[in-house]
């Protein structure tokens, strides 16, 4: 890949080349493919489980476009229950991932998951 004049994105013919190769239709992962990784999010620990001294996780399966912008983000499971379920979901919605070719430029990789942990450090 490379970074055109700007801050527009654009693949090169290689990319384009390994992607027909791969035989993959333009919706699906490569099994043999890192998965897309995160580079960035604007997540917050929930204030009122911060004032309960609550800590937590939550189990979020998601999709990935493209130009790694998360789709279709959604809880699967939290604990405690109800505490970090929007939180979880919140930080998801403002992650991005590394981007990955597709001809269509649509979704790259669907029902990712990912476990978000809330700690509240030392």
């Amino acid at each position: 890949p490379t970074l055109a004049g700007s801050s527009a994105f654009s693949w090169g013919s290689a990319a384009k080349a390994a992607f027909e190769q791969a035989g993959i239709a333009p919706g699906q992962c490569a099994l043999l493919d890192a998965p897309p990784t995160m580079t960035g999010n604007s997540g917050r620990f929930p204030e009122e489980a911060r004032r309960w001294g609550f800590e937590g996780w939550t189990q979020t399966q998601f999709d990935v476009d493209a130009d790694g912008r998360v789709a279709n983000e959604r809880a699967i499971l939290s604990y405690p229950a109800f505490v970090f379920t929007r939180a979880g979901t919140d930080l998801l919605r403002t992650a991005r991932f590394t981007k990955s070719y597709r001809p269509d430029g649509k979704l790259g990789c669907g029902s990712l998951t990912k476990r978000v942990r809330f700690t509240m450090g030392p």
